[in-house]
């Protein structure tokens, strides 16, 4: 550090007065750490703009090469709007399964309710689809009844009562009981 005052070089830095002139030299070295401060935050300064530079400019590179065609973009609009569709579609369908599920849950409590004023039994399950696209029904023994009579009620014929039987696992046809639960198909 030179001194301000007398011009004298080569004093350390930190150094109170100048050997020369005596001077106090405190507040010369606060401007000093201050200068030199000063020029390492600017060297800070354009070392952090350049690479921020760098990383826009590197960024700006990779945006374009991802971001799709105008055709591409275009597609998947495309491919999402008909998804879209076919979502609304399918929820429709739901939707309409479910009040005819709900009807088909009426009209048996409805059933159930009139059979027991009347007294009849019916089976807790409704008719089912087999796999062979047969109509499958469900049918409860009452007092009296046997296979024959029930094969004439549900089959139409008294003679089918051996497919009720077997249907059933039945190995005595002429032992059945009351409350006895029926898959019956009808083909």
């Amino acid at each position: 550090m030179d001194c301000p005052i007398c011009q004298h070089t080569g004093i350390e830095d930190g150094t109170q007065r100048c050997p020369k002139c005596g001077s106090d030299l405190e507040a010369f070295n606060y401007l000093s750490k201050i200068d030199s401060h000063t020029k390492k935050q600017r060297k800070t300064i354009w070392l952090l703009g350049f690479v921020s530079f760098i990383f826009l400019i590197g960024f700006i590179i990779t945006f374009s090469s991802i971001e799709g065609t105008p055709e591409k973009d275009s597609d998947v609009n495309k491919q999402l709007e008909l998804l879209k569709n076919e979502n609304e579609q399918l929820q429709t369908t739901i939707n309409d399964l479910d009040q005819q599920l709900k009807a088909v849950k009426d009209d048996i409590s409805k059933q159930q309710s009139e059979n027991k004023e009347t007294g009849e039994e019916i089976a807790s399950e409704p008719a089912t689809l087999t796999k062979e696209g047969n109509i499958s029904d469900y049918y409860v023994v009452k007092q009296g009844e046997t296979l024959s009579y029930i094969a004439e009620k549900m089959l139409g014929d008294a003679n089918k009562y051996p497919k009720i039987a077997n249907e059933n696992n039945i190995s005595d046809p002429n032992f059945i009981v009351v409350g006895q639960e029926l898959n019956i198909t009808n083909n």
